[in-house]
């Protein structure tokens, strides 16, 4: 019956949810994380609670396999993932206490990745908790330096602190990537438009 529902059409997000637990309760789980993985895909808006449910239903296969195979990085690198997709999920509707937990809890299984310190940081700032908000920002620049995300956040923590000549100097840095970026950006297009130039030429025949 779901294949039969899912051949007339691929993305009714219900039937992935159905499927997936049929996976599941057949210890297919990659199989079921597949299925999980979909409902997410088609709803990235984040807003409905079938994407939370795919989301928590992922972290409860990736901690299964975990205990499974404790040294399989691809896992724990997934399920950060996972705890980040729920996290962003409690916090759209307003539960960020949920949500500051499930981002720590991702930052434990990779704490190299700058979108779960971004995530953590403008939670707190939700929960008025400024100095950890004002903290997980600048570890985004230990990480990243050029995050506009980072320097844009810090400034506004620095305004709502009434520091303006501290918000001032992120707004600068914003400015100064940004003109860097395009200047990037036109010196590539310039040495793509050369070696278009250099291609069309016509080749000397070699004496």
């Amino acid at each position: 019956m779901i294949e039969a529902v899912l051949a007339d059409n691929p993305d009714y997000i219900p039937a992935h949810c159905t499927r997936g637990e049929i996976l599941a309760a057949l210890n297919l789980r990659w199989d079921a994380i597949r299925e999980y993985k979909r409902i997410i895909e088609l709803d990235p808006s984040e807003h409905d609670l079938l994407h939370r449910y795919a989301s928590k239903k992922l972290i409860d296969e990736y901690e299964f396999l975990i205990l499974r195979h404790p040294t399989n990085y691809r896992i724990h690198f997934e399920l950060g993932h996972a705890y980040k997709d729920l996290g962003i999920a409690y916090s759209d509707r307003t539960y960020f206490s949920k949500a500051r937990d499930q981002f720590k809890k991702a930052i434990e299984k990779d704490g190299s990745k700058i979108e779960y310190h971004l995530e953590l940081g403008e939670t707190f700032l939700h929960l008025n908790n400024a100095d950890a908000a004002l903290f997980e920002m600048e570890r985004c620049l230990q990480i990243e330096p050029e995050s506009i995300g980072a320097h844009c956040a810090l400034g506004e923590i620095y305004l709502q602190a009434g520091d303006r000549e501290l918000a001032q100097k992120q707004f600068t840095a914003i400015k100064r990537i940004l003109a860097a970026q395009q200047r990037a950006a036109e010196e590539e297009a310039q040495r793509e438009k050369q070696a278009a130039q250099d291609a069309a030429k016509p080749s000397r025949a070699k004496k």
